[in-house]
């Protein structure tokens, strides 16, 4: 009987898991690794701890199985992340990974220089000028690291570090090259790169997800258990892994994945754009619409350091949560602690607890993206997600239950619940002052929030504006 290894290279922790040829999962081994934060707005992992990390989990999650029986590894991992990788192989420096928004100054300079539809030609996307985005990070890498530049000689994501340690083969995919490459030509535009001042040879080649980037070489199968030859799937990005894996590959069907960050996404068989989301390629010629958030079961870490003594006892905090009526009395969570991913959110907050004094509804901002998602999507495909999943990498059962809650509205009474807790916290800010006060105008605020519930395309973005920047 085959078996087949996947491996997760995620935000705070790799998982490996072993299954069967029928996809039950036999084994899971989980090994963390810090992040750093050096400045605020940095975001940086060492990529010796990714590999030391993946080590140990695939020899703990070899113990008691027939190595000779494992078919293929297969990589997903969290991206956009670049390693600088030297002649020999190894890394040069920390990597800067997904959530870092150091590179304000070079998005300024790309989004004078680059228009919308230079962007769609040389990438497929309209949007590259983030600063959470690779090209931005690239130029800030050029010009901050020069020594390190000049001497690397490739580019790679957090995975494809680990499908070079495995196989001393460079590579990447279609997926996780976006902002970089086109993904329907798979290949990198001269002219783009030209203006980046990025050597066209630091690119890693591309790959289709399910392609082999090589096998396991005799170190590495000496350092991890892995038989010598084992094929290495070159796989994709983790969003896009989970939301195949819940069955998101039909038109119509919606997936929640919960993880250190949030992703919410709709399929779609074609691209489609919005205010505030946008359009990717999936597989077999389906798409996804939606967004991710750079804040998601990572709250919760946030929540264990600053309350819990630093434990990240989640079924206890998820037991002590749940004792609570919903709408937790008017108490409020800006969830915007590492700023905003998606196009078209978190533009205006600063990624700072400080701004927290400005009202949220009481579920949280996590499910009210959810709505805003769906809504969306009903504006730019007509109709709402007919098929929900959700892609939970932890305790999560009430977490899905707060977005149940607003995603199933018209639907039991915690809907009921938490829409009494709305009405009372808007009484409380309506108070008895002037009409022209602050009390005044955030309860006008929060009032235009129904306008979320139409449904034509045109309410939707007028009410999400007053409905997050509050």
């Amino acid at each position: 009987m085959d078996l087949f290894i996947g491996l997760d290279l995620g935000t705070s922790a790799v998982k490996v898991g072993l299954f069967d040829e029928a996809g039950q999962l036999l084994c899971l081994v989980r090994r963390g690794y810090r992040p750093y934060a050096p400045h605020p707005g940095w975001a940086e992992q060492e990529p010796v701890e990714w590999w030391e990390a993946t080590r140990a989990a695939l020899r703990e999650v070899l113990t008691g199985a027939d190595a000779d029986q494992i078919a293929a590894v297969g990589l997903s991992g969290q991206t956009p992340g670049h390693v600088l990788i030297a002649a020999d192989g190894r890394s040069l420096g920390r990597a800067i990974v997904w959530s870092d928004r150091r590179a304000v100054a070079e998005a300024a300079w790309l989004a004078e220089h680059v228009t919308p539809q230079q962007a769609r030609a040389w990438t497929g996307y309209p949007f590259i000028t983030g600063a959470t985005q690779p090209p931005a990070r690239l130029l800030w890498l050029k010009k901050h690291r020069p020594d390190d530049w000049n001497r690397c000689t490739a580019i790679v994501q957090p995975k494809d570090f680990i499908a070079l340690q495995l196989t001393g083969c460079i590579a990447t995919d279609v997926n996780s090259g976006f902002c970089l490459l086109h993904p329907e030509t798979e290949h990198y535009h001269a002219d783009y790169l030209a203006l980046l001042g990025v050597e066209p040879e630091k690119m890693p080649p591309a790959l289709s997800p399910t392609d082999a980037v090589g096998p396991v070489t005799p170190g590495a199968a000496a350092l991890t258990g892995l038989p010598v030859g084992t094929p290495v799937v070159i796989g994709t990005i983790d969003a896009w892994c989970d939301i195949v894996g819940c069955g998101g590959v039909e038109p119509g069907c919606a997936v929640d994945v919960a993880g250190t960050s949030e992703v919410v996404a709709l399929v779609t068989d074609r691209p489609v754009e919005g205010d505030g989301v946008f359009s990717s390629p999936l597989v077999g010629g389906r798409h996804w619409i939606g967004g991710p958030m750079q804040m998601g079961g990572a709250a919760l870490e946030w929540l264990a350091r600053g309350f819990y003594g630093g434990e990240s006892d989640f079924v206890q905090m998820e037991a002590e949560a749940s004792a609570v009526a919903p709408g937790a009395e008017g108490l409020l969570f800006l969830l915007y602690l590492r700023g905003g991913a998606s196009a078209g959110l978190g533009q205006r907050r600063p990624g700072s607890p400080r701004r927290a004094d400005r009202p949220s509804h009481p579920c949280s901002l996590r499910p009210r993206r959810l709505r805003r998602g769906g809504l969306c999507c009903e504006g730019r495909t007509g109709a709402l997600p007919n098929r929900r999943r959700n892609a939970s990498r932890g305790t999560a059962r009430l977490w899905r239950g707060c977005a149940l809650c607003l995603l199933e509205p018209d639907q039991g009474r915690r809907h009921r619940a938490a829409c009494a807790a709305d009405g009372r916290l808007r009484r409380g800010l309506s108070g008895r002052g002037d009409p022209g006060s602050r009390r005044h105008r955030r309860l006008r605020r929060i009032e235009r929030r129904g306008r979320c519930h139409d449904a034509s395309s045109g309410h939707v973005r007028a009410a999400s504006r007053s409905h997050y920047h509050l």
